[in-house]
């Protein structure tokens, strides 16, 4: 029995003795060295210090841009529009009104036009112009029906700004006088000293619009009409179809 309890316990000792080696082992260490390290762990740890020296900062998003550039140096979203003036001045040559489409003012083709067949005026209300009943009517109790101008009422009944030059009721169209006393825009053709209508020219050279009656070629007044067909203002005495003066 004691050879046999003596080949138990060395049996026992051994199995301890190889339970601690392989502990150690685990742990990195063998019969009290440091073991030789695995492969796999030396790949890691290069991969890992090669990281951290190509990257030693913080990595962020990168986060698309808010207002990007196109190649023609406008932003995105900030490109003028073909239509869209800004306060820009007319382009045409001289003009200086302000553009309301097309870099052009109403009376050189800016705008919408008056849906009056024929008219070329700038709408103001309902699509028509002022001559064919656009905008505000006159409130003068005398049933007028021109276009008011200011406080409801037309230049002959007092609205507006009246030009500077004594005995004068027309109305204002720039510097104080009107287009008869020197206010408001030149023709261009040289040498004449009209007023400008529209296009950069006069009723004789071709400016503003023409009488609506088949065959006239007539500049035309209030109502689409040149003075002779009944445009522009009437004579108030009753009976009397001559065209008002003053």
């Amino acid at each position: 029995r004691a050879s046999g309890s003596n080949h138990q316990v060395g049996k026992m000792k051994r199995k301890a003795a190889s339970l601690s080696s392989t502990g150690d082992e685990d742990n990195g260490f063998k019969h009290g060295k440091r073991a030789f390290p695995k492969f796999g762990e030396l790949l890691h740890a290069a991969s890992y210090s090669q990281d951290k020296q190509e990257s030693p900062e913080t990595w962020s998003p990168e986060l698309p841009s808010t207002s990007e550039t196109d190649d023609d140096g406008e932003q995105d979203g900030y490109a003028e529009d073909e239509d869209s003036t800004g306060g820009r001045a007319c382009s045409f040559l001289g003009c200086t009104n302000a553009a309301r489409s097309r870099g052009l003012c109403p009376a050189h083709g800016g705008g919408t036009r008056c849906s009056v067949q024929g008219c070329m005026k700038h709408v103001v209300s309902g699509g028509l112009c002022v001559a064919h009943g656009g905008g505000c009517r006159c409130r003068d109790p005398s049933g007028c029906s021109s276009s008011a101008v200011s406080r409801g009422l037309c230049v002959q009944h007092g609205g507006g700004r009246k030009c500077s030059e004594p005995g004068c009721n027309k109305h204002v169209a720039s510097g104080g006088l009107c287009r008869t006393h020197g206010g408001g825009r030149r023709c261009q053709v040289p040498d004449c000293t009209s007023s400008a209508q529209s296009r950069g020219l006069c009723y004789v050279h071709g400016g503003g619009g023409r009488c609506q009656r088949p065959g006239c070629g007539s500049s035309a007044k209030k109502g689409g009409l040149c003075i002779a067909h009944g445009g522009g203002h009437r004579c108030q005495v009753p009976g009397c179809t001559s065209s008002a003066v003053s």
